[in-house]
């Protein structure tokens, strides 16, 4: 259980020369871990929300970033707080950090007539919300339509109630059938969650999305995506 998870984690932690921990964390809050280096982004000055993603100023230096999440952020700071630990110079690698635009399958962007596609890994409650936010900061004056694809039948059954409390800051989402094929998990359970907003992936839901003007179409799973860019995009724009 989760309380079984956290012990695990104290454990490796204190095993740890050095650990540098996210001090707004709740979590890491329950552990109280005293010897340890602790960042807090309420210390930081000036976050603010740019074309090319936040920027901050951190000791002085404002920090320029490609990215658009709170958790990148925090993450940022993690690596600033190794830096002041080792004795680096900030000055030597801010420019890395400005490059950094992500990982494979993390936000990965198309622009299509105007429209824009953006497929990402995410597929539990916690960073389906995280992306969700991401786009809302990146596109705000866009109809935001998810397609999210469920991976394993026990994931699914044991928190698809929090996924469906992720997926409503989403304008429309599209659920997809489970990727394992020998599933039999309806996935409508997810759908009865918000009838206003959920819709199950069919011909039907695929035309309403492709009359969506100005819209950003994500999908969100840990399985290939390509199925949606297809149908949304490439056969509606032959």
């Amino acid at each position: 259980n989760f309380n079984d998870y956290l012990s695990s984690f104290k454990k490796f932690i204190e095993q740890s020369k050095v650990a540098i921990l996210n001090k707004n964390d709740e979590n890491i809050q329950k552990l109280n871990i005293k010897d340890a280096i602790y960042f807090d982004i309420n210390e930081i000055c000036d976050l603010k929300l740019k074309d090319h993603g936040y920027s901050f100023k951190y000791k002085n230096e404002i920090i320029n970033t490609n990215v658009f999440g709170i958790k990148h952020i925090e993450n940022i700071l993690a690596l600033l707080t190794l830096f002041d630990y080792l004795k680096i110079n900030i000055l030597d690698y801010k420019d890395y950090i400005f490059e950094f635009e992500g990982v494979k399958r993390r936000f990965k962007e198309i622009i299509v007539n105007g429209d824009i596609y953006i497929d990402d890994y995410a597929h539990h409650p916690t960073q389906i919300l995280y992306t969700i936010e991401m786009i809302k900061n990146k596109y705000p004056e866009y109809e935001l339509i998810v397609f999210f694809k469920p991976d394993r039948p026990s994931r699914f059954l044991t928190f698809y109630k929090q996924i469906a409390t992720s997926l409503e800051k989403a304008d429309y989402v599209v659920v997809m059938d489970l990727a394992s094929k020998d599933s039999n998990v309806d996935v409508s359970i997810l759908v009865n969650e918000n009838k206003t907003k959920f819709y199950l992936y069919n011909n039907r839901t695929i035309e309403f999305v492709k009359n969506i003007e100005k819209k950003v179409v994500v999908s969100l799973s840990s399985k290939n995506m390509q199925e949606v860019y297809e149908k949304i995009f490439i056969n509606n724009h032959l």
